[in-house]
Protein backbone atom coordinates (compact mmCIF):
# COMPACT_ATOMS: atom_id res chain seq x y z
CA UNK A 1 0.00 0.00 0.00
CA UNK A 2 1.28 3.50 -0.84
CA UNK A 3 0.67 6.29 1.92
CA UNK A 4 -1.34 9.20 0.34
CA UNK A 5 -1.14 13.02 0.97
CA UNK A 6 -4.71 12.65 2.77
CA UNK A 7 -2.86 10.03 5.40
CA UNK A 8 -4.93 7.19 3.93
CA UNK A 9 -3.30 4.06 3.12
CA UNK A 10 -3.73 2.97 -1.27
CA UNK A 11 -3.68 -0.35 -3.42
CA UNK A 12 -5.33 -0.54 -6.70
CA UNK A 13 -4.83 -4.27 -8.31
CA UNK A 14 -7.97 -5.98 -10.18
CA UNK A 15 -8.13 -8.85 -12.30
CA UNK A 16 -10.77 -11.43 -13.73
CA UNK A 17 -13.25 -12.93 -11.72
CA UNK A 18 -16.13 -15.44 -12.64
CA UNK A 19 -19.54 -14.63 -10.77
CA UNK A 20 -19.35 -16.47 -7.41
CA UNK A 21 -15.64 -15.70 -6.38
CA UNK A 22 -14.35 -14.96 -3.02
CA UNK A 23 -11.69 -12.65 -2.54
CA UNK A 24 -10.24 -12.59 1.26
CA UNK A 25 -8.28 -9.61 2.65
CA UNK A 26 -7.34 -7.99 5.74
CA UNK A 27 -4.85 -5.16 5.84
CA UNK A 28 -1.65 -6.19 7.46
CA UNK A 29 1.69 -3.83 8.96
CA UNK A 30 5.38 -5.12 8.25
CA UNK A 31 3.70 -8.67 6.47
CA UNK A 32 3.11 -9.59 10.32
CA UNK A 33 -0.73 -10.97 10.69
CA UNK A 34 0.25 -10.50 14.38
CA UNK A 35 -0.46 -6.98 13.50
CA UNK A 36 -3.29 -7.31 11.32
CA UNK A 37 -7.00 -5.13 11.04
CA UNK A 38 -9.61 -6.80 10.99
CA UNK A 39 -8.49 -9.85 13.22
CA UNK A 40 -10.22 -12.13 10.81
CA UNK A 41 -10.47 -11.84 6.66
CA UNK A 42 -12.81 -9.65 4.97
CA UNK A 43 -14.63 -11.22 1.84
CA UNK A 44 -15.54 -9.45 -1.82
CA UNK A 45 -17.92 -11.04 -3.32
CA UNK A 46 -18.00 -10.95 -7.16
CA UNK A 47 -21.35 -10.85 -8.30
CA UNK A 48 -20.41 -10.85 -11.94
CA UNK A 49 -17.89 -12.98 -14.79
CA UNK A 50 -15.86 -10.21 -15.72
CA UNK A 51 -12.50 -7.83 -15.26
CA UNK A 52 -12.90 -5.96 -11.89
CA UNK A 53 -10.68 -3.15 -10.44
CA UNK A 54 -10.70 -2.82 -7.15
CA UNK A 55 -9.56 -0.71 -4.18
CA UNK A 56 -8.19 -0.98 -1.26
CA UNK A 57 -8.41 2.13 1.37
CA UNK A 58 -7.10 1.82 4.72
CA UNK A 59 -7.56 4.58 7.10
CA UNK A 60 -5.53 4.44 10.77
CA UNK A 61 -6.84 7.48 11.88
CA UNK A 62 -10.78 5.92 11.24
CA UNK A 63 -13.05 3.50 14.32
CA UNK A 64 -14.28 -0.01 13.07
CA UNK A 65 -15.32 -0.96 9.62
CA UNK A 66 -14.50 2.82 8.55
CA UNK A 67 -10.85 1.81 8.42
CA UNK A 68 -11.27 -0.04 5.65
CA UNK A 69 -13.07 1.61 2.21
CA UNK A 70 -13.31 -0.71 -1.10
CA UNK A 71 -13.98 1.12 -4.28
CA UNK A 72 -14.85 -2.09 -6.88
CA UNK A 73 -15.73 -1.41 -10.40
CA UNK A 74 -16.04 -3.58 -13.55
CA UNK A 75 -14.18 -2.83 -16.29
CA UNK A 76 -15.91 -5.36 -18.81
Amino acid sequence: MVKGSDGRYHLNTGGYFNEGDEIYFRIVRNHNLAHAWPDENRVINISETGAWQIEFIFDPNATGDQMITLEINKVF
